[in-house]
């Protein structure tokens, strides 16, 4: 393990199926499924909305999200990480 990764003590798979996904705690999302033109649309700690585009799979967005869109996310097999 890189001596860069952080370790987190919460996991929780996102399911956008019928709507958006509402963290339950704030966390940040890990694309396992992106590339090419997938997109990524959370709302931020902040009171920010945010579109990643063009998101590797495998990518940990370092961002603290409250939310992932529905409508604006394509990529898949996110789940929501946090300490």
């Amino acid at each position: 393990m890189d001596s860069n990764t952080k370790n987190f003590r919460f996991a929780e798979a996102v399911v956008l199926s019928s709507t958006d996904h509402t963290c339950k705690y704030n966390s940040v999302i890990y694309v396992g499924t992106g590339g090419g033109i997938s997109t990524v649309k959370v709302a931020t700690v902040g009171g920010q909305d945010v579109t990643f585009t063009s998101v590797p799979s495998g990518t940990i967005i370092p961002l603290m999200v409250t939310k992932v869109y529905k409508t604006g996310t394509d990529a898949t097999n996110l789940v929501a990480l946090a300490d």
